[in-house]
């Protein structure tokens, strides 16, 4: 539907499926949390059709499982290595430039996900949250 500017390069760790290699931590958060929908940690604006979100994760920290119910793009604002764990059991570690985008468009009950700093730089997103769907194919019609 949209066009990706230039996208980050992601790696499988783990594949869909396969829990074994999970920690017991993560595996029990995952089951036992009550899940956030808030994708970002700062709401810079909200409307009819659309959410801005601000996302800095500091070197080494932990975001917890959220749910993600609506297609978002993010854009790597401060780049660096992370890696999500997700509710299939798929485990990524994405290497995140400055500039990168992505169109992500979840699948229903199945898009939870943690995000990781794992390196030593702050990683720092903005993120388009499409609350009205219709609003994407508006914008492909302009592209």
């Amino acid at each position: 539907i949209i066009q990706e500017g230039r996208s980050m390069r992601c790696i499988e760790l783990n594949p869909k499926g396969d829990f074994s290699n999970w920690e017991g931590d993560k595996l029990s958060e995952l089951e036992n949390q009550s899940l956030t929908e808030l994708i970002g940690q700062t709401l810079v604006l909200e409307n009819d059709w659309v959410k801005l979100w601000i996302l800095i994760v500091q070197p080494k920290e932990r975001l917890v499982f959220r749910r993600f119910t609506n297609p978002y793009v993010w854009h790597g604002i401060k780049g660096g290595v992370a890696k999500r764990r997700l509710a299939s059991g798929k485990i990524e570690l994405l290497f995140i430039e400055a500039e990168d985008s992505r169109y992500e468009e979840p699948e229903v009950g199945k898009s939870i996900r943690d995000f990781e700093n794992m390196g030593d730089d702050t990683i720092e997103l903005h993120i388009i949250e499409f609350k009205d769907q219709s609003i994407l194919l508006a914008i492909d019609q302009m592209v």
